[in-house]
C-alpha cells in the first residue's frame, strides 16, 4: 500500500495528500441558500450528483456547504490516473482515512495482493467497512468526469450505490453524467440532483457577486445585459470582476459585452491578462501546464533569462499575487505550499499559451517540469510531462531508470501502466522496457506465451557493452523462469545461477524471485535439503519481519543485499546442525573465512537480526537457524518461510480447466496453452471421480486431481505442501493444511 509523502516515510509513487483536501474558500461568497438547502438532502439519499459544465461553481458550492456542517466529509479530487481501479481504491481508502482512520483495513489488505480481486468481491468488502463506520459520513468525488468511460471504477461505484451503506453517502461532482443507470437510481429515490439550471447565478446573485468582488455601483440595465450574455456562468462573472478593476466606465463596458460563451471566455481572459504585469502574465501562462504547482516547480520551469528579465520577480511573489487577487487559484494543503488553478481557467490559460508561444516553447516547459518532478521522486508526474513534451526518449529512459523501484515497492501495476503509455514502436527499441513487460507477464500475470518473443527481441538489442550484463542476467532469469514449470530443473538452475551473478543485489524483487526459483530448481535435480534451506529465508528472521505480500521494509532490503554479498564472497552458507535427522532436520547459519575487508558487513548483517554469534575456531560464527529454534533464545535466528500464495497461484495456473468453465467465463484463459507432459506440476480435471489420484477435490460438478502415476507432479506437490505446512505450522505439529488450489474466479 502506498505511504503518504507528507508523513516523512519515503515511498515509491506515494499518495499525494494534496488530492485529499477540499478547495480553500477565500474572499466574500454569495449567499446561495437555495442551493445549500438542496445540498442538505445529502443524508436522505445515497448519491448527490452535482453535474454541470466547467466554471459553474460546483466545487465552490459543495465546499461552502461543507463549511457549515458538523459531520465529517472526506474530499478526493480525481484525475485520469484514477481510472485504474487499484489506484482509485487506494485513494478512496486514503480519503476515508481522513475522517475515519483505519475504517477500511481489510480493503487496504486486498490492495496488497499481486492481482486485484474481482469488482463484486472488492465492492462487498468496501461496502461492509463503510457500513461499519460509526455515525453519518460522506465522501466527495470531485472531477469524476476524468474517470475514463470504460474504467471498472464505474462498475465499483454502481455496485456501491445499488447496495449503499446505511449512513455513508457519495457526492459526485462532474462535468457530465457518469455512466450509471441513473434513471433506475432516480426511480428508486436514490439521487439528489444539482444541475446546470440550479447552479446558474440569478439576477440578484449576479448583482451581489459583483458588489462583493468589485465594490462598484453597476446599473440594473448593465446587470441585465451581463446576465443575458454570461447566462449565470460563475467563472465568467469572476473574469468580469477581474476585468472591471481596471475599467473606468463599468456600465458601458458591460453593455458592449456580447457573443457566445466561448468568445466571451477568450475575450475576458485576454482582458484580464492585459492588466497584469509582464512577469505575472508570463508565469500565468507558463504555469498552465501544471495540474498543481508550488514555488519550487514554478522557479524550475522558468528559464534563467526569463527570471533575470523580470528584475528578480520570484515564484513566491507570484503566489502571493494569486492569493491577493483570487485569480482562480485553490490551495491544496494546510501549509499553503501547493496550489492549482480552477480547471477551466487552466484550460483557457493553456490555450492562450499555445497561441502566444510555439510548440517548442511549450515542450521546453514540460521538459523542465519533468526533470523537477523526477528530482522529487514524483515519477508519475515526471512521465506525464515528458509525454506531453512528446519526448519519447526521455519517457522511455524514465521508465527504464525507475522500473526496479516500482517492482521493489510491489507496485508492478504502476510499471505496467507506464509501459502502456509508450508507443509500441518505441518500446520495441528498448531492452529494459521489453524486459519489464516480460517480467510482469511472467511473475504477476502468469501469461507465459508472449514472453519468449519479447526475450528474443530484447536480447537482439544487447551489444558487447559490459554495462548490459545486468540486462543479460534478466534475460537469463526470465528464460529460467520459463523452464522450471516445464520440468527442466537443470536448465532453470543453470540460468538462475547465471542471473544471480549479474543482477545487482539492490534489485530485491527480481533477485528474491531468482533465489526462490533457484531453490525449486535445486529441489528438481534432487538436492532437497539445499532447496529447503533457500526457502527458509523469506518470511521472518527474528524480529525482522517481511510482509506476506508487498514491498520489503528497508531493513529487510538491506539484509537481502548483505546476504547476497556475503554468499557471493563465500562467507555465508548453511549447514545441517549436529544431531539433525531427516525426520526433523535442523540447520545452522555459518559465517566463516572473512577478512577485515568484510568484517563490518558481517557485523551489520548480524545486527540486523539482533544476534550475537557463537564464535568457533577464531572467525567462524555458527547460528542455529530455522523454524524449530527458540524465537527468544540468544544467538539464534528464528526463520519462517515467506508467503506461499504465489506458488499456489502458479499451481492454479497449471490446472486443466474444463471447456464448459472456460466458455462460460468462470475461469480466465490461464498462463499456459495446452498441458505439456513435462511441466513441473499438472492438476487434471475429470467429470467423473478419478480412480487413480493421489489427491482429488470436487468443484462445480468436476473433479480436480493429481494423477498417482505423475511422479513429477507428486514430488512438486509434496514440496508445495511442505512449504504450506512450514508456513502454517513451524513447530512441526500435525494439522490439516490446504492440499490443492484451483482457479475459482
Amino acid at each position: 500500500m502506498k505511504q503518504d509523502r507528507d508523513n516523512g516515510t519515503p515511498a515509491f509513487n506515494p499518495i499525494l495528500r494534496t488530492k485529499l483536501h477540499r478547495p480553500q474558500l477565500s474572499g466574500r461568497l454569495v449567499n446561495r441558500d437555495r442551493l445549500i438547502k438542496t445540498m442538505d438532502r445529502v443524508q436522505e439519499v445515497p448519491l448527490t450528483l452535482v453535474s454541470a459544465p466547467a466554471g459553474y461553481g460546483k466545487s465552490v458550492l459543495v465546499a461552502q456547504w461543507i463549511e457549515q456542517l458538523d459531520n465529517p466529509i472526506a474530499w478526493l479530487s480525481l484525475d485520469v490516473s484514477d481510472s485504474e481501479l487499484r489506484t482509485f481504491v487506494e485513494y478512496f481508502v486514503a480519503t476515508v482515512d481522513t475522517v475515519s482512520p483505519g475504517a477500511c483495513g481489510t480493503t487496504r489488505e486486498l490492495l496488497e495482493a499481486a492481482s486485484l480481486c474481482p469488482v463484486p468481491i472488492l465492492a462487498s468488502y468496501l461496502l461492509n467497512e463503510l457500513d461499519a463506520i460509526d455515525g453519518s459520513c460522506a465522501i466527495v468525488l470531485d472531477d469524476y468526469h476524468r474517470i475514463e468511460p470504460l474504467s471498472p471504477v464505474h462498475d465499483l461505484m454502481l455496485r456501491m450505490l445499488e447496495h449503499p451503506p446505511q449512513q455513508f453517502r457519495f457526492i459526485i461532482l462532474t462535468r457530465q453524467d457518469p455512466p450509471f443507470d441513473l434513471p433506475s437510481l432516480r426511480a428508486g429515490h436514490r439521487v439528489n440532483d444539482v444541475r446546470l439550471q440550479d447552479l446558474r447565478f440569478t439576477a440578484p446573485e449576479t448583482g451581489e457577486f459583483l458588489r462583493a468582488t468589485t465594490e462598484l455601483s453597476i446599473s440594473d440595465e448593465a446587470l441585465t445585459k451581463l446576465e443575458r450574455e454570461v447566462e449565470g456562468w460563475a467563472a465568467g462573472l469572476r473574469l468580469v470582476s477581474l476585468a472591471l478593476r481596471h475599467i473606468d466606465e463599468p456600465d458601458a463596458y458591460l453593455t458592449r459585452l456580447h457573443g457566445s460563451l466561448p468568445q466571451i471566455q477568450e475575450y475576458l481572459l485576454r482582458e484580464v491578462l492585459s492588466t497584469q504585469d509582464a512577469a505575472v502574465r508570463d508565469l500565468l501562462l507558463a504555469s498552465s501546464i501544471l495540474d498543481r504547482f508550488c514555488a519550487e516547480v514554478l522557479d524550475a520551469i522558468r528559464e534563467p533569462p526569463a527570471r533575470d528579465d523580470h528584475g528578480g520577480y520570484t515564484a513566491v511573489a507570484f503566489l502571493d499575487e494569486l492569493r491577493k487577487y483570487n485569480l482562480f487559484t485553490f490551495s491544496l494543503d494546510a501549509h499553503g505550499k501547493w496550489f492549482r488553478y480552477h480547471h477551466l481557467f487552466q484550460e483557457l490559460l493553456e490555450n492562450e499559451l499555445r497561441c502566444v508561444h510555439g510548440p517548442d516553447h511549450v515542450a521546453a516547459l514540460h521538459l523542465r517540469a519533468s526533470r523537477w518532478f523526477e528530482g522529487e521522486d514524483l515519477i508519475d508526474e515526471a512521465l506525464k510531462h515528458a509525454l506531453a513534451a512528446e519526448d519519447m526518449e526521455r519517457s522511455a529512459e524514465l521508465i527504464a531508470r525507475h522500473r526496479h523501484a516500482a517492482l521493489d515497492a510491489n507496485e508492478w501495476w504502476v510499471l505496467d501502466n507506464w509501459l502502456s503509455l509508450i508507443p509500441e514502436t518505441v518500446l520495441r527499441q528498448r531492452a529494459e522496457l521489453l524486459l519489464a513487460r516480460a517480467w510482469i507477464l511472467l511473475n504477476y500475470l502468469f501469461l507465459f506465451e508472449p514472453v519468449p518473443a519479447l526475450l528474443d527481441r530484447a536480447e537482439s538489442l544487447l551489444g558487447e557493452d559490459p554495462r548490459e550484463e545486468e540486462l543479460r542476467g534478466e534475460v537469463a532469469l526470465c528464460r529460467g523462469y520459463l523452464l522450471w514449470p516445464m520440468g527442466d530443473g537443470a536448465g532453470s538452475l543453470r540460468l538462475m545461477k547465471a542471473a544471480l551473478k549479474t543482477i545487482p543485489v539492490a534489485h530485491v524483487d527480481v533477485r528474491s524471485t531468482a533465489e526462490e526459483i533457484l531453490a525449486v530448481s535445486t529441489h528438481m535435480v534432487g538436492k532437497k535439503d539445499e532447496a529447503i534451506r533457500f526457502l527458509l529465508l523469506y518470511r521472518r528472521l527474528n524480529d525482522l519481519k517481511m510482509p506476506i505480500d508487498g514491498p520489503l521494509p528497508p531493513e529487510a532490503q538491506r539484509g537481502a543485499v548483505l546476504g547476497s554479498i556475503l554468499r557471493e564472497a563465500g562467507i555465508l552458507r548453511f549447514g545441517r546442525a549436529p544431531g539433525s535427522t531427516d525426520e526433523r532436520p535442523e540447520y545452522v547459519l555459518i559465517l566463516s573465512g572473512y577478512s577485515e575487508e568484510h568484517q563490518d558487513l558481517v557485523r551489520e548483517y548480524l545486527d540486523l537480526f539482533g544476534v550475537e554469534g557463537q564464535v568457533v575456531d577464531g572467525r567462524k560464527i555458527v547460528l542455529p537457524f530455522g523454524p524449530s529454534v527458540d524465537p527468544d533464545a540468544e544467538g539464534t535466528i528464528y526463520a519462517e518461510t515467506r508467503s506461499v500464495l504465489d506458488w499456489l497461484r502458479l499451481a492454479a495456473s497449471m490446472v486443466e480447466v474444463p471447456a464448459p468453465h472456460r466458455e462460460a467465463g468462470i475461469v480466465g484463459p490461464g498462463g499456459w496453452p495446452g498441458l505439456p507432459e513435462n511441466r513441473l506440476i499438472t492438476v487434471r480435471s475429470s467429470k467423473e471421480k478419478p480412480n487413480n489420484a493421489v489427491v482429488s477435490v470436487p468443484f462445480r460438478g468436476w473433479w480436480f486431481y493429481i494423477d498417482a502415476t505423475d511422479s513429477r507432479s507428486k514430488e512438486s506437490f509434496q514440496l508445495i505442501k511442505f512449504m504450506v505446512e512450514l508456513r502454517l505450522n513451524p513447530e512441526g505439529i500435525q494439522q490439516q493444511v490446504p492440499v490443492l488450489t484451483i482457479p475459482v474466479g
